[in-house]
């Protein structure tokens, strides 16, 4: 009787270890379908969910949506508030020159994979698209490429600075001639 004890104390454990790896049924409520809360079964023949894109693919879809001129593509794919920062004056016409034709390039993780860039070049200015990690997807940080790269005004002001510029060395020779 000793080894008949022995025997099961050694088989229960391994049939309870076998036990555990499978996975339960899900508790089915009325007419066979899940309860309420636990997740419904994959069908056979559904695909599977497609993985999230990279920050290189997200940026060449933002390359094509500026050469096409559509706001509402580059809207989408980035983080809240990037209406807002194409809204001023002059920066959604400043972002597609800036973006359109523009090659993209390797991407940068920082050490925590919360923030990639994604290096852009234009001929020979060379740019870097942000992207900021939210939940399980990478979206551009548009606001903050819009202030890295500002458009600049070439309105009047531009004729007085260069105004003010001829006048400082004037003066400056004048004194140096005292």
């Amino acid at each position: 009787m000793k080894l008949d004890t022995l025997a099961l104390l050694f088989a229960l454990p391994l049939f309870g270890l076998a036990c555990e790896e499978q996975t339960p049924a899900p508790e089915e409520g009325a007419g066979g379908q899940p309860a309420v809360g636990q997740p419904a079964t994959p069908t056979e023949g559904q695909p599977a969910a497609a993985p999230a894109p990279s920050a290189v693919e997200i940026c060449k879809g933002i390359v094509e949506a500026a050469k096409a001129k559509d706001e509402a593509k580059i809207v989408a794919v980035s983080v809240d508030g990037a209406g807002d920062a194409l809204a001023g004056e002059g920066v959604r016409e400043h972002m597609f020159a800036l973006l359109t034709d523009a090659v993209c390039g390797e991407e940068k993780k920082s050490e925590d994979g919360a923030k990639v860039e994604v290096a852009l070049t234009k001929g020979e200015e060379k740019m870097e698209l942000p992207f900021t990690k939210v939940g399980d997807t990478l979206k551009a940080d548009i606001a903050l490429f819009v202030e890295k790269h500002p458009a600049k005004k070439e309105d009047g002001k531009k004729g007085k600075k260069e105004k003010v510029k001829k006048e400082k060395p004037v003066k400056k020779g004048k004194k140096g001639k005292k």
